[in-house]
């Protein structure tokens, strides 16, 4: 079942920066390393909303929400290989993909992880 949450990687709003006004929030980076996979597969599905546009709309005043966004936009899906690094920015609206099939000893495990640069640095985080 589609049970992931459908969110924009927004960690970086809750963490105390060095230096706020270093800090680069219009290229974050979110990445994903699949260790091990379902034999269904696993991937992420992603739809063109960008966080810039629902900020946007909210500033004008216009009653939207990402939901109802979602519903209007394309949708695409990345299928994850076990091994190979996924990068995005984080603020696409995405969600883990739904496996088709589980199946008895699936598995599935990744190392997740985002960065931000703020003063010339790479800060990852969690």
């Amino acid at each position: 079942r589609a049970t992931a949450s459908v969110h924009f990687d927004l960690q970086y709003q809750s963490l105390a920066w060095p230096a706020p006004a270093e800090v680069d929030y219009e290229r974050p980076v979110s990445f994903t390393l699949p260790l091990r996979l379902p034999a269904a597969g696993g991937g992420m599905n992603v739809w063109n909303v960008h966080y810039r546009e629902v900020e946007e709309l909210a500033k004008g005043g216009t009653p939207v929400t990402v939901e109802e966004l979602r519903r209007t936009r394309e949708q695409g899906h990345y299928a994850y290989t076990a091994g190979s690094l996924v990068l995005h920015t984080g603020h696409f609206l995405h969600q883990i993909a739904p496996v088709p099939e589980v199946r008895p000893g699936d598995e599935r495990i990744t190392l997740q992880g985002h960065a931000l640069r703020c003063g010339g640095r790479w800060h990852v985080y969690w």
